[in-house]
Protein backbone atom coordinates (compact mmCIF):
# COMPACT_ATOMS: atom_id res chain seq x y z
CA UNK A 1 0.00 0.00 0.00
CA UNK A 2 1.33 3.35 -1.20
CA UNK A 3 0.27 7.01 0.85
CA UNK A 4 -0.73 9.35 -2.53
CA UNK A 5 -0.80 13.52 -2.24
CA UNK A 6 -3.38 14.86 0.42
CA UNK A 7 -6.11 16.47 -0.97
CA UNK A 8 -7.57 19.87 -0.81
CA UNK A 9 -9.97 18.65 1.38
CA UNK A 10 -7.27 17.05 3.81
CA UNK A 11 -7.82 13.70 2.84
CA UNK A 12 -5.06 11.37 2.19
CA UNK A 13 -5.31 8.82 -0.71
CA UNK A 14 -4.57 5.35 -0.16
CA UNK A 15 -3.32 3.88 -3.54
CA UNK A 16 -3.32 -0.26 -3.44
CA UNK A 17 -0.29 -1.85 -4.59
CA UNK A 18 -0.38 -4.80 -7.18
CA UNK A 19 0.18 -7.36 -5.01
CA UNK A 20 -3.03 -5.91 -2.72
CA UNK A 21 -5.53 -4.83 -5.82
CA UNK A 22 -4.66 -8.61 -6.95
CA UNK A 23 -5.80 -9.84 -3.15
CA UNK A 24 -8.79 -7.73 -2.98
CA UNK A 25 -9.76 -8.87 -6.43
CA UNK A 26 -9.78 -12.42 -5.57
CA UNK A 27 -11.44 -11.92 -2.73
CA UNK A 28 -14.50 -9.79 -4.19
CA UNK A 29 -14.92 -12.12 -6.98
CA UNK A 30 -15.43 -15.13 -4.78
CA UNK A 31 -18.10 -13.40 -3.05
CA UNK A 32 -19.68 -12.21 -6.71
CA UNK A 33 -19.25 -15.29 -8.27
CA UNK A 34 -20.36 -17.59 -5.43
CA UNK A 35 -23.87 -15.39 -4.71
CA UNK A 36 -26.37 -18.59 -5.72
CA UNK A 37 -25.90 -21.51 -4.52
CA UNK A 38 -28.80 -23.96 -2.81
CA UNK A 39 -31.41 -26.77 -3.90
CA UNK A 40 -34.79 -26.34 -6.02
CA UNK A 41 -37.17 -28.13 -7.13
CA UNK A 42 -38.60 -28.95 -10.67
CA UNK A 43 -41.29 -26.94 -12.23
CA UNK A 44 -43.59 -28.39 -14.76
CA UNK A 45 -46.25 -26.34 -17.28
CA UNK A 46 -44.87 -22.87 -16.97
CA UNK A 47 -46.67 -20.70 -19.73
CA UNK A 48 -44.31 -17.46 -19.39
CA UNK A 49 -41.08 -16.27 -18.06
CA UNK A 50 -41.10 -15.89 -14.40
CA UNK A 51 -37.97 -13.11 -13.64
CA UNK A 52 -37.23 -11.93 -10.22
CA UNK A 53 -34.67 -8.80 -9.73
CA UNK A 54 -32.07 -8.71 -6.36
CA UNK A 55 -30.28 -5.80 -5.21
CA UNK A 56 -26.66 -6.32 -4.50
CA UNK A 57 -25.28 -4.43 -1.52
CA UNK A 58 -22.31 -3.89 0.98
CA UNK A 59 -22.37 -1.93 4.14
CA UNK A 60 -25.78 -0.89 3.06
CA UNK A 61 -24.75 0.89 -0.42
CA UNK A 62 -26.40 -0.62 -3.27
CA UNK A 63 -23.06 -2.12 -5.24
CA UNK A 64 -25.39 -3.72 -7.92
CA UNK A 65 -28.05 -5.74 -9.62
CA UNK A 66 -28.77 -9.45 -10.45
CA UNK A 67 -31.76 -10.53 -12.42
CA UNK A 68 -32.83 -14.29 -12.35
CA UNK A 69 -34.72 -15.76 -15.49
CA UNK A 70 -36.73 -18.89 -15.55
CA UNK A 71 -38.34 -20.16 -19.02
CA UNK A 72 -39.97 -22.78 -20.72
CA UNK A 73 -39.51 -24.07 -24.31
CA UNK A 74 -40.70 -27.16 -25.79
CA UNK A 75 -38.91 -29.38 -23.60
CA UNK A 76 -36.35 -27.41 -22.21
CA UNK A 77 -36.74 -25.26 -18.90
CA UNK A 78 -33.66 -22.64 -18.90
CA UNK A 79 -32.44 -20.66 -15.88
CA UNK A 80 -30.45 -17.28 -16.29
CA UNK A 81 -28.75 -14.88 -14.06
CA UNK A 82 -27.16 -11.43 -14.98
CA UNK A 83 -25.44 -9.70 -12.22
CA UNK A 84 -23.39 -6.48 -12.90
CA UNK A 85 -21.42 -5.16 -9.88
CA UNK A 86 -19.63 -1.88 -9.79
CA UNK A 87 -17.60 -1.20 -6.48
CA UNK A 88 -14.74 0.76 -4.99
CA UNK A 89 -12.69 -1.30 -2.74
CA UNK A 90 -8.95 0.40 -2.82
CA UNK A 91 -9.60 0.91 -6.52
CA UNK A 92 -12.29 0.28 -9.03
CA UNK A 93 -13.82 -3.22 -9.73
CA UNK A 94 -16.49 -4.10 -12.17
CA UNK A 95 -17.42 -8.00 -12.74
CA UNK A 96 -20.44 -8.64 -15.33
CA UNK A 97 -21.56 -12.28 -14.74
CA UNK A 98 -23.88 -14.48 -16.39
CA UNK A 99 -25.45 -17.95 -16.08
CA UNK A 100 -27.05 -19.91 -18.62
CA UNK A 101 -27.77 -23.38 -18.26
CA UNK A 102 -30.71 -25.71 -19.87
CA UNK A 103 -32.69 -28.77 -18.42
CA UNK A 104 -34.40 -31.66 -19.71
CA UNK A 105 -36.24 -34.04 -17.54
CA UNK A 106 -35.05 -32.48 -14.29
CA UNK A 107 -31.68 -33.12 -15.51
CA UNK A 108 -28.82 -30.33 -15.98
CA UNK A 109 -27.82 -30.61 -20.03
CA UNK A 110 -25.26 -27.94 -19.70
CA UNK A 111 -24.48 -24.65 -18.14
CA UNK A 112 -22.56 -21.65 -19.68
CA UNK A 113 -20.46 -19.48 -17.44
CA UNK A 114 -19.29 -15.88 -18.60
CA UNK A 115 -17.74 -13.36 -16.38
CA UNK A 116 -16.20 -9.88 -17.52
CA UNK A 117 -13.93 -7.99 -15.69
CA UNK A 118 -11.96 -4.77 -15.24
CA UNK A 119 -9.09 -7.36 -14.97
CA UNK A 120 -10.08 -9.91 -17.88
CA UNK A 121 -12.45 -11.82 -18.71
CA UNK A 122 -13.46 -15.90 -18.00
CA UNK A 123 -15.60 -18.25 -18.21
CA UNK A 124 -16.58 -22.46 -17.48
CA UNK A 125 -18.88 -25.05 -18.84
CA UNK A 126 -20.19 -28.24 -17.72
CA UNK A 127 -21.93 -30.22 -20.66
CA UNK A 128 -24.21 -33.66 -20.20
CA UNK A 129 -21.54 -36.18 -22.65
CA UNK A 130 -24.17 -39.28 -22.66
CA UNK A 131 -23.18 -40.59 -19.20
CA UNK A 132 -21.08 -37.93 -17.60
CA UNK A 133 -20.26 -34.14 -17.62
CA UNK A 134 -17.31 -32.84 -19.23
CA UNK A 135 -16.46 -29.98 -16.88
CA UNK A 136 -13.79 -26.89 -18.20
CA UNK A 137 -13.31 -23.89 -15.80
CA UNK A 138 -11.20 -20.95 -16.35
CA UNK A 139 -11.98 -18.22 -13.22
CA UNK A 140 -10.07 -16.08 -12.09
CA UNK A 141 -6.47 -17.37 -10.67
CA UNK A 142 -8.38 -20.79 -11.17
CA UNK A 143 -8.44 -23.46 -13.82
CA UNK A 144 -9.90 -26.84 -13.62
CA UNK A 145 -10.25 -29.78 -16.31
CA UNK A 146 -12.83 -32.55 -15.16
CA UNK A 147 -15.26 -34.79 -15.20
CA UNK A 148 -19.04 -35.59 -13.05
CA UNK A 149 -20.54 -39.03 -13.24
CA UNK A 150 -23.63 -38.01 -11.37
CA UNK A 151 -26.42 -36.39 -13.11
CA UNK A 152 -27.12 -32.81 -11.97
CA UNK A 153 -30.45 -32.28 -10.89
CA UNK A 154 -29.47 -28.37 -9.29
CA UNK A 155 -27.29 -25.64 -10.37
CA UNK A 156 -26.88 -22.37 -8.94
CA UNK A 157 -28.87 -20.52 -11.59
CA UNK A 158 -32.23 -22.48 -10.33
CA UNK A 159 -32.01 -21.12 -6.30
CA UNK A 160 -33.61 -18.03 -7.47
CA UNK A 161 -36.30 -19.26 -9.05
CA UNK A 162 -37.42 -22.70 -7.29
CA UNK A 163 -36.16 -22.37 -3.78
CA UNK A 164 -35.01 -25.33 -1.61
CA UNK A 165 -36.22 -28.70 -1.43
CA UNK A 166 -34.60 -31.80 0.14
CA UNK A 167 -31.06 -31.47 0.58
CA UNK A 168 -29.00 -32.32 -2.57
CA UNK A 169 -25.79 -31.93 -4.11
CA UNK A 170 -25.89 -28.42 -5.97
CA UNK A 171 -23.04 -27.50 -8.51
CA UNK A 172 -21.22 -24.27 -7.85
CA UNK A 173 -21.05 -23.67 -11.90
CA UNK A 174 -18.28 -21.27 -11.98
CA UNK A 175 -15.86 -23.52 -10.18
CA UNK A 176 -17.20 -26.96 -11.55
CA UNK A 177 -17.87 -28.57 -7.67
CA UNK A 178 -20.60 -30.10 -6.36
CA UNK A 179 -21.74 -28.84 -2.71
CA UNK A 180 -24.03 -30.10 -0.38
CA UNK A 181 -26.31 -27.31 1.59
CA UNK A 182 -26.02 -27.23 5.09
CA UNK A 183 -30.09 -26.74 6.41
CA UNK A 184 -29.62 -24.28 9.66
CA UNK A 185 -33.92 -23.70 9.88
CA UNK A 186 -36.91 -24.60 7.64
CA UNK A 187 -36.30 -21.47 5.79
CA UNK A 188 -32.25 -21.35 5.86
CA UNK A 189 -29.23 -23.08 4.40
CA UNK A 190 -25.85 -22.53 4.46
CA UNK A 191 -23.28 -23.30 1.62
CA UNK A 192 -19.30 -23.47 1.65
CA UNK A 193 -17.42 -23.04 -1.53
CA UNK A 194 -13.94 -22.40 -1.94
CA UNK A 195 -14.04 -21.77 2.02
CA UNK A 196 -16.58 -19.21 1.79
CA UNK A 197 -19.84 -19.85 4.40
CA UNK A 198 -22.74 -18.12 2.63
CA UNK A 199 -26.26 -18.13 4.05
CA UNK A 200 -29.56 -17.85 2.05
CA UNK A 201 -33.01 -17.01 3.45
CA UNK A 202 -36.16 -18.52 1.31
CA UNK A 203 -39.47 -16.47 1.49
CA UNK A 204 -42.81 -17.80 0.21
CA UNK A 205 -40.64 -20.10 -2.03
CA UNK A 206 -38.26 -17.52 -3.04
CA UNK A 207 -34.97 -16.70 -2.12
CA UNK A 208 -35.43 -13.39 -0.08
CA UNK A 209 -31.84 -12.86 1.65
CA UNK A 210 -28.49 -13.75 0.86
CA UNK A 211 -25.54 -13.05 3.42
CA UNK A 212 -22.10 -13.83 1.64
CA UNK A 213 -19.26 -13.60 3.43
CA UNK A 214 -15.89 -12.23 2.25
CA UNK A 215 -12.68 -11.06 4.37
CA UNK A 216 -13.01 -7.67 3.35
CA UNK A 217 -16.45 -6.60 3.84
CA UNK A 218 -19.77 -8.45 3.66
CA UNK A 219 -22.24 -8.55 1.08
CA UNK A 220 -26.09 -8.72 0.75
CA UNK A 221 -28.31 -10.22 -1.82
CA UNK A 222 -31.81 -8.59 -0.98
CA UNK A 223 -35.21 -9.62 -3.13
CA UNK A 224 -36.57 -6.34 -4.73
CA UNK A 225 -40.22 -6.36 -3.24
Amino acid sequence: MRIGKISGKGFIRILATDSMQNWVFCRFCKVVLLTTLLGCSAVHGLANPIVRKYTISMAGINIGELIAKKEVKDSLTYYSIDSRVSVWIFFRVKVHYTITSAYHNNQLMYSRVKTETNRGNFSSSTTWARDHYQVHVNAYKYKKDTTIQQPIRCNVARLYLDGPTAEQFVLADNYGAMVMPVKLDPMTYRFTVMDQPNRFQFKNGALHLARMYNPIKNFEIKLQE
